[in-house]
């Protein structure tokens, strides 16, 4: 399935949603790897209520292009999910986004920039949110260094 076919799947899925937001995560691993991509399948489908979520990680993984994002329309970006990085990519980027994720500011990614690009006073719907590290230890560290409450029983699959 092209970008075509995949857009006129995800225009039936956003149908099929009943007034739900329906959004694509690109991931630079997968057939969607950047947000051009995300573009060819959310442009043409042209349902009110889908679009696309712009997570920094895959962002700044993939091809981070500002001048697309701040070309997209506003009512194409329906969520931003703030999280970190180190300046240079991990060996194996689909561990790295399950389990090595920073928090905001703990790395290297130029986060004001991309929520500059983001121009989220432009957005109908602004659901921005921060990611936890899913790699407990490190999570637990950062909350005892900031002296915060111990993490939720089931922070992560291997808690549970």
């Amino acid at each position: 399935m092209g970008t075509d076919g995949a857009a006129e799947a995800f225009a039936g899925l956003c149908d099929a949603a009943h007034g739900l937001r329906v959004h694509v995560e690109f991931l630079p691993w997968s057939r969607f790897p950047d947000l051009a991509t995300a573009r060819k399948v959310v442009s043409p489908a042209a349902r009110p209520n889908g679009g696309i979520a712009v997570d920094s990680w895959p962002y700044f993984r993939g091809h981070p292009d500002d001048g697309l994002l701040r070309s997209t329309s506003g009512d194409r970006v329906l969520g931003i999910q703030i999280d970190d990085g180190p300046k240079d990519p991990e060996p194996n980027l689909i561990e790295a986004t399950l389990h090595d994720r920073l928090l905001p500011g703990d790395g290297a990614f130029d986060l004001a920039n991309l929520r500059t690009a983001s121009r989220p006073d432009r957005r109908r719907h602004r659901s921005v949110w921060r990611s936890f590290p899913t790699n407990c230890t490190t999570w637990v560290r950062r909350r005892r260094r900031a002296a915060l409450a111990t993490p939720p029983a089931a922070c992560c699959p291997a808690c549970r």
